[in-house]
């Protein structure tokens, strides 16, 4: 017998919970010592680990949902890449153009993530939900607002890079929205964290990044983005993709860097109080977030002895 649908109360509940806790990335990257490459395979590394083992415990003979045929594999694989790419193309993109422009072009994911699922998943997006996605891109430029006075120039390839981190951060969303149709949670996410992590290791080598020795401290980061950005934030999010369409679920992670602002106000060893844009910008957000979660969501996908 497929499984109930959750109630949207339930739905809104856990993204919520999975915006706060991937909003903890932020900060806790801020504190550590090592470079952005090396955070980004640690933490896949150590998330394939967690989830990996949450497959293994809840594992009973022949799950339906674990097996993975030929063309699961090739999507699970591109979900990897993409997942490696945005962390990739996002991070090269802050030091080739303004953190403003930056911020603003990588949070166009929902746009995207709304072209690809009406593209290869033929779900459309509702006017209602475009206002949304609109309204809280817009919310991120006005945060961006704040570091227009840094240093920096804009310049052509890094603002490609972070539209290329948009476009296939959303890939990953739509391609977990086509997977979770027939895969049980546990058993898409170990593969494609995994994946991830190799594509980021060998884009780690690639680049010459040092992955070790770090300290004590970054170590502990490291587990921390694995079990709360990891672990509570994407694979919750990855979730509600059973239930969710990809631009919904995109939408709502742009919560993100309110989140990130919060907690980046609250602890003193970063400590940065937050502008008047920022908070501007966060207002537009959530109103933005709330117009797109209010609204009919789209057709989920009906499958018949569907996996959790």
């Amino acid at each position: 017998m497929p499984p109930l649908a959750p109630s949207r109360t339930a739905l809104i509940a856990v993204l919520a919970l999975a915006v706060l806790a991937i909003g903890v990335a932020g900060p806790l990257v801020r504190l550590a010592a090592a470079p952005a490459l090396a955070i980004a395979f640690w933490r896949m590394l150590f998330s394939t680990a967690l989830t990996g083992g949450f497959w293994i415990a809840g594992r009973s003979g022949s799950a339906r949902g674990d097996a993975f045929g030929a063309r699961e594999w090739i999507l699970a694989a591109a979900g990897g890449v993409c997942l490696a790419a945005h962390f990739a193309c996002w991070i090269t993109s802050l030091s080739m153009t303004t953190v403003a422009a930056s911020v603003v072009l990588v949070n166009t994911m929902p746009l995207f993530a709304a072209l690809w699922a009406a593209l290869f998943l033929r779900e459309s997006a509702t006017g209602g939900q475009w206002l949304g996605i609109a309204a809280a891109v817009a919310g991120v430029a006005l945060i961006s607002c704040e570091d227009a006075g840094g240093e920096g120039t804009s310049r052509l390839g890094g603002n490609l890079l972070a539209i290329g981190g948009a476009a296939t951060g959303a890939g990953y969303f739509v391609i977990g929205r086509r997977l979770r149709q027939k895969t049980t949670l546990w058993a898409y996410v170990t593969r494609v964290y995994g994946l991830s992590a190799v594509a980021l290791l060998g884009l780690s080598l690639a680049a010459g990044t040092r992955l070790a020795p770090w300290p004590a401290a970054d170590w502990i980061i490291f587990g921390a983005l694995a079990l709360g950005p990891g672990l509570l934030g994407h694979t919750l999010l990855n979730w509600t993709l059973r239930w969710l369409s990809a631009p919904v679920v995109n939408v709502v992670a742009l919560g993100e860097p309110v989140v990130a602002a919060g907690l980046a106000a609250l602890l003193p060893a970063i400590d940065e109080v937050p502008g008047v844009w920022t908070l501007a910008g966060s207002a537009v957000i959530l109103g933005g977030i709330a117009l797109v979660v209010s609204c009919r969501p789209a057709a989920s996908a009906a499958v018949s002895s569907s996996p959790q």
